[in-house]
């Protein structure tokens, strides 16, 4: 039986505290299921972006879980 997959996006400008908590909830709401993440960005902070990249390795750690990112258009 193969595992439940979870989409998750991260859509526009990456930005503090904002980013960070719309993809905390959705992990959240993932609820240890395999994620499918789409991403679409024009850029923006790389802190922030390091941080979102931190809690999906942490996801995927904790809960033995398979992250796939997609890419949709331009990602900068």
């Amino acid at each position: 039986m193969s595992k439940e997959v979870k989409e998750v996006f991260i859509y526009g400008d990456i930005r503090k505290d904002h980013s960070e908590d719309r993809l905390d909830l959705q992990l959240l709401n993932a609820n240890g299921a395999d994620v499918k993440v789409y991403i679409r960005t024009d850029g923006g902070c790389v802190r922030t972006g390091f941080v979102m990249y931190n809690a999906l390795r942490r996801y995927a750690k904790e809960h033995n879980a398979h992250i796939t990112t997609l890419a949709e258009g331009e990602c900068a």
